[in-house]
């Protein structure tokens, strides 16, 4: 539809989604060639703030396929946009996502920063989704470093904003 009305931005907007769909659905060659095809739009028509967002996306893509090299270089390509845009929106997704990275590195540390960063910005900026899966996140890894009690905690917190946002599956 969004061809057929020459909105080429709903058009990004609505593939970006369609390829997260099938990033949750495990159908990764759909999920990539999306990423890849909303890119290509976006730098056609130098649509720079949504093309940080698909970076993002595509990062997460790349940790869920075990890939965190891949991961780094998408997320570096994201903050690249955003200092160069000054937009810095998805700052909070992007620390979120270089905490993954890290993790899978073992650099416990660095990921500790990153994910405290990324939960202070999410709570700054009211994104309770954002927050509960970052708190998600961040249990997985103190209980990685055996830090249960504090695990627990944002293990805890993670599910009460999952079923205040009625996501209790999630």
């Amino acid at each position: 539809y969004f061809k057929e009305i020459n909105d080429e931005f709903g058009y990004i907007d609505s593939l970006n989604n369609l390829s997260i769909t099938y990033l949750h659905k495990s159908n990764y060659q759909k999920a990539l060639t999306g990423f890849n095809e909303c890119l290509g739009i976006c730098r056609r028509i130098d649509e720079l703030e949504l093309m940080a967002f698909i970076y993002l996306n595509k990062a997460v893509f790349y940790l869920d396929v075990g890939d965190p090299r891949n991961a780094a270089k998408a997320c570096t390509d994201a903050l690249t946009i955003m200092i160069q845009t000054g937009h810095s929106l998805g700052l909070a997704k992007a620390s979120r996502i270089f905490g993954n990275i890290f993790k899978s590195f073992n650099q416990y540390k660095i990921a500790y920063k990153f994910f405290s960063e990324s939960i202070s910005l999410y709570e700054q900026l009211k994104i309770p989704l954002g927050l509960a899966n970052c708190c998600s996140d961040y249990a997985a890894l103190l209980a990685d470093y055996n830090q249960l009690d504090e695990a627990i905690e944002y293990y805890k917190l993670a599910r009460k904003i999952y079923s205040d946002l009625e996501l209790d599956n999630y």
